[in-house]
Order: C-alpha cells, then sequence, then structure tokens
C-alpha cells in the first residue's frame, strides 16, 4: 500500500477551496499520469544496472570510502563535526562554544558510522544469476500432451516448488476428473537437455530418454486407464449444481498439490478433497445458494492464506486455511472444530462472478454479475465501489496494487486501489482465462480460438502473440 499513498501526493483529491488555484502536480512531459510517473522511478531505481553498482554507495556511505585518503579521492569528504568520535564535547569547557557545537552537530547531522573497512563486494547481475531467463526459446510450443479422456482441460495449478518431493501440474477437467501430472524441476532450472516438440503420451522409441526430456508426465493413474471408467481415485465425487458451467474459478489447490478445494455443489457447500484417494476431507457450508466461485491468496508452501468464495446470495465469505494440517479453520484454528467465516462482506446486488484475494495487502475484490466490483479488507470493510455494465468475467491484484478487470469477454480495465481507471482496452477476440504473472508485470490470455497472448499489466498493451492453435483456452 505504500506505493498506493506515494502516488496520492501527487493528485488534489479533496475539493477544498484555497485563495490560490492549486490543482494536481504538474509532471514532466514523458510521464502521462501519476502511475507512470511513479513506475518510471521505479524501473529506473530497482533496475538490474542500479543493483549491480550498490556496492559503491555502501562503500561512500558506510564503508572504506567513508574516512581517510579514499574519501578523498572519492571527493566524499565532510565537516569534521558530522564525523563520530571527531570532537569530544568534554574536553569544551567555554560553554558557548559548546553550546554552538552541540547546535551545529544538530542542525547538520552526522555521518553514519563506518561499518566496513573494506570493499563490498558487488551484487550479481541477473544475466548471471539466471540466464535461462534471457536465452532465445527455439519454439513457442516445447510439448504437447493428450490425456485418455476428451474432456476439456478447465483449470490448472502450476505446484512446482523446488522443496517439494514430486512437484506436480494438478488439472481438472470438465467431467470433474482431475490429474496430478508430474513436473520435471531439472527442465524448469537448466539441468536436462530440451527436446524438440514431443507429445506427452507419444509411444515407441527410447522411453527412458523421451522421459528425461520432456517437462511433464501424465498422471500415471490415468495414462494406462479407461476414458468410459472414471478411476475413483481421479474424481471429484458428486456432481456440481445443473445451473453452472464447470470453470476454472470453481477450483483451488493448494500449493503441496496434497488437496483441492472445489465449490458450486447443488446443496449449498464447497469441499476439500484429497487428492491422493479423492476422499472429500471437509464439507463447508457458509452461504445461502449455490457457491459460484472461489478464489485463494498468495502464499508460500505450508503456509497459512485465505481462501474467498462467492455465492448467488450475493455474498461473499473469507475463510483461513490451515497450510499445515490441510483444513479450513474454525473460530480457534483447532482440528475438528466447524469452520467459520472470518468475515462476510456484503454489497452486491447480483450473483458474484469473480474473486481476488491478497493476504499481502489484506484486501479482497469482488465482481458480480450486473458488473460491480467491490474492494473490501480481509476484515470485512468496504473501502472502493466501481459501477460496470458488463459482467465481471475475470479479477487480478498485481503486488503494486495495479487492478486489473476483465468486462464479458473482451473488455479489459485497469484500476489503482483509490478508484481511478488507468487504461483500457479492447480485443475481437472472445478472452476465455487469463493470469497474472508472479512479478505482477505482465498477463497471459487465452482465446476461445486458441491465441495465447502476453500484456503488460500498466501501461496495458499486448506485447506477443503465440501462435494459434486448433483447440480453445479455458485456463
Amino acid at each position: 500500500m505504500f506505493i498506493v499513498a506515494f502516488i496520492l501526493f501527487l493528485r488534489l483529491i479533496n475539493s477544498v477551496v484555497y485563495v490560490l488555484q492549486i490543482g494536481d502536480v504538474v509532471l514532466p512531459k514523458w510521464a502521462s499520469s501519476p502511475e507512470e510517473f511513479v513506475l518510471l522511478h521505479r524501473q529506473a531505481l530497482e533496475s538490474d544496472l542500479v543493483s549491480c553498482q550498490l556496492n559503491q554507495w555502501i562503500d561512500l556511505i558506510f564503508g572504506y570510502k567513508q574516512k581517510g585518503p579514499e574519501a578523498v579521492r572519492a571527493t566524499n569528504v565532510f565537516y569534521y563535526l558530522t564525523y563520530e568520535g571527531a570532537v569530544c564535547l568534554k574536553s569544551i569547557e567555554n560553554a558557548a562554544q559548546l553550546e554552538a557545537v552541540q547546535q551545529q552537530i544538530q542542525s547538520f547531522g552526522q555521518t553514519p558510522v563506518q561499518l566496513l573497512a573494506e570493499a563490498h563486494p558487488p551484487r550479481h547481475s541477473v544475466m548471471t544469476m539466471a540466464p535461462l531467463m534471457f536465452r532465445r526459446c527455439e519454439d513457442d510450443l516445447c510439448m504437447l500432451m493428450k490425456f485418455i479422456s476428451n474432456s476439456p482441460v478447465v483449470y490448472l495449478a502450476a505446484n512446482t516448488f523446488q522443496q517439494l518431493p514430486q512437484p506436480t501440474v494438478v488439472s481438472v477437467a470438465q467431467n470433474l476428473v482431475f490429474a496430478l501430472n508430474r513436473w520435471d524441476n531439472s527442465y524448469t532450472y537448466g539441468a536436462a537437455p530440451r527436446s524438440a516438440l514431443s507429445l506427452g503420451n507419444e509411444k515407441g522409441g527410447d522411453s527412458d530418454t523421451a522421459s528425461t526430456e520432456l517437462p511433464l508426465t501424465v498422471d500415471p493413474l490415468l495414462a494406462s486407464g479407461n476414458p468410459s471408467v472414471p478411476v475413483a481415485r481421479r474424481h471429484l465425487g458428486d456432481s456440481l449444481d445443473h445451473r453452472l458451467t464447470v470453470r476454472w474459478n470453481n477450483f483451488v489447490s493448494t500449493t503441496d498439490s496434497r488437496c483441492l478445494i472445489a465449490c458450486g455443489y447443488p446443496d449449498y457447500s464447497f469441499r476439500v478433497i484429497d487428492t491422493d484417494s479423492a476422499r472429500v476431507r471437509q464439507v463447508i457450508y457458509g452461504h445461502g445458494d449455490v457457491v459460484t466461485c472461489i478464489a485463494r491468496s498468495e502464499t508460500s508452501l505450508f503456509a497459512d492464506c485465505y481462501i474467498a468464495t462467492g455465492s448467488n446470495d450475493c455474498t461473499v465469505a473469507l475463510w483461513h486455511w490451515n497450510g499445515q494440517q490441510g483444513f479450513v479453520a474454525g473460530e480457534y484454528n483447532t482440528p475438528g472444530e466447524t469452520p467459520s467465516p472470518r468475515a462476510i462482506l456484503t454489497g452486491h446486488e447480483a450473483a458474484i462472478s469473480a474473486l481476488a484475494v491478497s493476504a499481502e495487502h489484506g484486501l479482497v475484490l469482488s465482481g458480480c454479475e450486473d458488473g460491480t466490483i467491490l474492494m473490501h479488507t480481509t476484515a470485512g470493510e468496504q473501502l472502493r465501489r466501481w459501477n460496470g455494465r458488463q459482467r465481471v468475467s475475470q479479477l487480478m491484484m498485481s503486488r503494486e496494487c495495479v487492478v486489473m478487470a476483465i468486462y464479458g469477454h473482451h473488455r479489459f480495465i485497469t484500476l489503482s486501489t483509490t478508484a481511478n481507471q488507468l487504461d483500457e482496452a479492447v480485443t475481437d477476440e472472445k478472452i476465455e482465462c487469463a493470469c497474472l504473472t508472479r512479478d505482477g508485470e505482465y498477463v497471459i490470455t487465452g482465446s476461445e480460438n486458441g491465441r495465447c497472448a502476453v500484456w503488460r499489466l500498466f501501461p496495458l498493451q499486448k506485447l506477443y502473440s503465440f501462435q494459434v492453435t486448433d483447440v480453445a483456452f479455458l485456463y
């Protein structure tokens, strides 16, 4: 929220009448808005070039160039009273002189304590630490994987932390069959050779060699199964409400892939399902109608997080997920107690259609069928309201508090948390899904005609479109 507060001083928000006419801060011509002004300065200060020069600043302020001949050579010499230990106040007997020295020290400050007597080592460049980020890909498409079921895949979650013994990509199909597809982390970090385009269930050839080159392997329980007979350990069980179309926002996976949380059941519940056995761990009730969507806040491995659920009853419920034990917690966060929401968020007049939660900023975004977007705190206080005219199909929020909303399937808008619209874009393609990169700078969209595109979040701009595939993107 610091960045938002930093932007606020550039705008005159309160309409206070002064003797002189006062308006917003006049920005240089290269900045079209306060948001862009702050963004460009942040990009400069946080750039790799600046990071690699930080050691020189440390040497001047805290290091070996603070005093002595090196300080003289670096033109880094200040008045002697600013240095620690340069004068002993107890040795000054003249009261007037003592007061003058004290006033001068208080008015002009002191040089920081010297911490280092040798040069501080420079920080490594991103190019040397993560060279794969800058390597040109030979092909946009590195792998195709076909499931034995012909049901469309509606949900994906890449849980590929290095600490996990078996990194997986969790997938859920429209027929409620889920899969734990194994991910090869050596492919991510460049330890294994990369192959040309391959099929995930391709037969023939040296299977051992092929498996080491492919980043993703189909769930073994589904690879040799019968598509007409679902595997009990890979089916979510009861059907969802017939009024709902099974979509990506009906599911949430935990970061360790141990649990899937699904909503949309006709008994108005959402359920925690063990991915190893497909056993229902919890059935949670908290709404007066069908739960239409679910979202999870950002979290690290095995850490607690927030779970938000939206319903046809026009409310949003905020729940606490216990990451160590793997359950939706109650009031006292102890196993066995009845789950209870941390907050009930109200203010909508139509069914909830989109959610986004940020534990870092303590914010919950919710959108509904009539186009209204509300921002609440995780304590339940309503902060902002945006009114629209189309159904809100998706909401995302970056770490810099830039909000992206997709209205219908064609209109994108970006908003600040102070209720200002930053940008808008309209596309001819029907957007079915979108996701935000972890750094919050880019948005990946998938369309009905099979096109995947990369957008810059702010300023909103399409950067690249991948080759069109022959199937629609649903997640």
